[in-house]
C-alpha cells in the first residue's frame, strides 16, 4: 500500500506540472490542474503518514466508508442549483463525484447574462467536499462544496468582445460570487450524541436513569478507490444522573 501511494503521488506531481500553463485561454488545463492539486494534497499527507509508519487513521477512531455513487446521488437530488452573480446567472444541472486522493466534485450547467452584451455558455465548476463535520442539530455528517475553479465553455455573445484571458477573469469573479451559495451536503449517517441509561425500578436493586454524553468529531477524511473514508473520534463524558 505504501508503494502504491508513492507511485500515485509521483504520477500526480508530473501531471500537475504538465497542467501548469501560463498562456492565455488555458481554462481547460487550469480546470484539470485544480482537480490534480486536490488529489495531490490528499495523497501527499497519506504518503507522509505511511512513511512515518503511522496508520491512516488513529487506532482509537471509528472509521466509516461511503461510496462515491451514493454521494453523487445526494448532490444530484439537490439539482438544479440556481445561483446569482449579478449580472450573471448560473444554473448547475449535473454532478460528477470522484473519490481518488480527494473527494472531488464536478458540477456542470449553464451561465447566462442579459443586458447590453448577452452571454450564453456552458460552465464547468470544479471543487471538492470540504469542512466535513457533525451537525449539532441533526447529528448527521455535513460537508460543503469548495469551489476551486469555474470554466466557461462555448461562450456566445460576450466571447466576441473579450480575449481568452478576460473570459477567464469573468469566470473567476463569478466563482468567487457563487462559492458561498452552494448548498451543504448532508450525509445520512447519524452519530448519536448521547446514550440514555434506563432506570431500574423493579427488584431489590433500584437505579436511577441517566444520560451518558458522547462527544464525536471528524478527525480525518481520506478518499481512495472510489470510496470516502471518514474517521470519527469518540469521547465519553461523565454520566449525568436522572431523577431517583
Amino acid at each position: 500500500m505504501r508503494m502504491k501511494a508513492f507511485a500515485s503521488l509521483l504520477g500526480l506531481a508530473a501531471l500537475a506540472s504538465a497542467c501548469a500553463d501560463p498562456h492565455e485561454g488555458a481554462a481547460p488545463l487550469h480546470a484539470e490542474k485544480a482537480l490534480v492539486e486536490r488529489e495531490l494534497d490528499g495523497l501527499r499527507d497519506s504518503a507522509a503518514r505511511l512513511y512515518r509508519g503511522e496508520s491512516l487513521f488513529p487506532l482509537s477512531d471509528v472509521v466509516i466508508s461511503i461510496d462515491e455513487t451514493f454521494v453523487q446521488g445526494l448532490i444530484a437530488a439537490s439539482l438544479p442549483i440556481d445561483l446569482a452573480a449579478a449580472p450573471y446567472r448560473v444554473v448547475l444541472t449535473s454532478a460528477e463525484v470522484g473519490f481518488n486522493g480527494a473527494p472531488t466534485v464536478r458540477l456542470r450547467g449553464t451561465i447566462t447574462r442579459q443586458g447590453l452584451v448577452n452571454l450564453d455558455a456552458d460552465v464547468n465548476l470544479i471543487g471538492a467536499l470540504s469542512g466535513m463535520e457533525i451537525d449539532a442539530a441533526t447529528s448527521t455528517l455535513r460537508a460543503v462544496i469548495a469551489a476551486d475553479h469555474l470554466e466557461i465553455i462555448r461562450a456566445e455573445g460576450l466571447e466576441s468582445f473579450l480575449s481568452g484571458s478576460s473570459l477567464d477573469d469573468v469566470a473567476r469573479l463569478v466563482r468567487l460570487e457563487i462559492a458561498s451559495q452552494l448548498p451543504a451536503i448532508e450525509i445520512p449517517v447519524r452519530v448519536q450524541q448521547d446514550i440514555e441509561i434506563p432506570a431500574v425500578t423493579d427488584g431489590p436493586v433500584r437505579l436511577a436513569g441517566g444520560r451518558l454524553p458522547v462527544k464525536a468529531s471528524v478527525s480525518r477524511v481520506f478518499a481512495s478507490d472510489h470510496r470516502l473514508w471518514i474517521g470519527l473520534h469518540i469521547e465519553l463524558g461523565q454520566v449525568a444522573k436522572g431523577k431517583p
